[in-house]
């Protein structure tokens, strides 16, 4: 009876697969893995699931006591897998003590966190071969499981002896390469973007999940477009700090500004529209040697700034804080490079009403943002629109 195979959609068993997930979620994310397996003792019954970053497969419900020897089958079959086949990304290992002395002073100034930190020193492509490089903590990850899940850290690059900015990440294969983008832009002279070092897919890291989806046994969803992601690295020379680190009011007004250079750049040169201008794709590079009292440092766009170029290819709109007025009263308009543009006076405005001291203070600064960058508005068509806006 389908009701027995079926995940049953009540509260509780929501409630419940929400626990799954997000224990899932802790573990893909903190560790460096391809795919999980777990399964789960519940009320129905035994499930199996394969966590992966497109789809979760799960099977059906058995009953312990009488079908016992499926259980028994599974354990024996990963009990015989290796550390790769159970989902461990094998390009990622611990490093030695003595390459973790030879990185720590480098990347000490990244690590944030009180205890120990761990490092690993992780392969990636370069051209016919491969680069190693030692990570600490990142400083970027993601929080759910579907998706590109970007990870970004600062690395010791162990063939040149200089710190570099890693970033690995899932990228869907029916999109261009970031990679490919990223090499146009530096070849053009595009100001203000990462500097491409090396990268590459990595090759037998490719989701399979989709692999189900038309099979007899599928009782789940059936998405009109399947989605399969590969696993990509890309590092590059710069590493920087987020927005809201600025000094003042002028430094604050130069990292925007040269970020608007890097857009004009990429649109007037490779014809490129960002998209989804935000706080959390720009970074500040400091110029390490300039006096530290300089507040005059030259920033740079991360390299999600290219991530999220790809965005207009499914139709992104950016993020909702900094989307432009007319495409949040509209959101089937064309995107624009005026929407971008109005996006950076958002972003502007955002962090000079948190982190500069003005008038607005206390209660009403609590309240004024939230009503400015994330009220909304139900239209009845299906449309949400932002209503706060107009006031400013």
């Amino acid at each position: 009876d389908d009701l027995n195979e079926r995940v049953l959609e009540t509260e509780s068993s929501s409630a419940y697969l929400d626990r799954l997930a997000s224990c899932a979620a802790r573990i893909l994310n903190a560790q460096y893995r391809k795919h999980l397996f777990s399964l789960s003792l519940g009320l129905d019954g035994v499930r199996f699931f394969k966590w992966e970053r497109t789809y979760t497969v799960v099977s059906c419900a058995f009953d312990l006591s009488t079908e016992g020897k499926y259980l028994i089958e599974f354990l024996y079959r990963f009990y015989a897998l290796t550390d790769s086949g159970r989902g461990m990304d094998d390009t990622v290992i611990l490093a030695t003590d003595e390459e973790t002395s030879l990185s720590e002073p480098v990347l000490r100034p990244w690590i944030y966190q009180k205890c120990y930190p761990t490092f690993v020193k992780i392969r990636v492509p370069d051209g016919g071969s491969e680069r190693e490089v030692i990570a600490g903590p990142a400083i970027a990850i993601p929080k759910g499981i579907p998706g590109r899940a970007t990870l970004g850290l600062p690395v010791y690059d162990m063939k040149t002896g200089t710190l570099g900015f890693l970033k690995d990440t899932w990228r869907d294969t029916s999109l261009p390469h970031e990679l490919k983008m990223l090499k146009t832009l530096n070849d053009a002279g595009v100001r203000n973007v990462p500097t491409l070092v090396c990268g590459s897919v990595i090759l037998g890291q490719t989701t399979t999940s989709h692999k189900y989806i038309n099979e007899d046994c599928n009782l789940g969803a059936y998405p009109p477009v399947f989605c399969i992601r590969e696993h990509q690295r890309i590092l590059t020379k710069e590493v920087g700090r987020p927005l809201s680190h600025f000094k003042s009011p002028k430094q604050l007004m130069r990292i925007v500004y040269e970020a608007f250079l890097a857009h004009e750049g990429a649109f007037t040169i490779c014809k490129i529209l960002h998209r989804d201008v935000s706080s959390a794709n720009i970074l500040t590079i400091y110029d390490d040697k300039a006096p530290k009292d300089n507040y005059d440092v030259k920033p740079t766009v991360s390299a999600r700034l290219l991530l999220d170029l790809l965005s207009f290819l499914i139709n992104a709109k950016g993020t909702w804080q900094f989307i432009s007025t007319r495409l949040l009263a509209d959101g089937s308009q064309k995107h624009l490079s005026q929407d971008d543009f109005e996006s950076f006076i958002w972003v502007t405005l955002y962090h000079g009403l948190r982190y500069l001291q003005h008038s607005k203070v206390g209660p009403v600064l609590r309240s004024l943002i939230p009503y400015i960058f994330d009220r909304f508005g139900y239209l009845g068509d299906g449309k949400f629109s932002e209503v706060s806006r107009s006031l400013v």
